[in-house]
């Protein structure tokens, strides 16, 4: 998460919204909707362990 913030943090917002990659499963996708999405991904992971293991 620090890694992604460092690397992040001085991105122009324009650019993160212009510049992308092909998803998996959303198929074209913008930086930032895919950061938007990895980050509500592992928040379900965590969500699940915390579930889990009654945390």
């Amino acid at each position: 998460m620090n890694l992604m913030i460092k690397h992040l943090s001085n991105q122009d917002l324009e650019l993160l919204k212009n510049r992308g990659m092909l998803h998996g499963i959303f198929g074209p996708i913008s930086i930032l909707d895919y950061t938007y999405n990895l980050v509500v991904h592992e928040l379900g992971h965590l969500k699940a362990l915390k579930e889990k293991y009654k945390v």
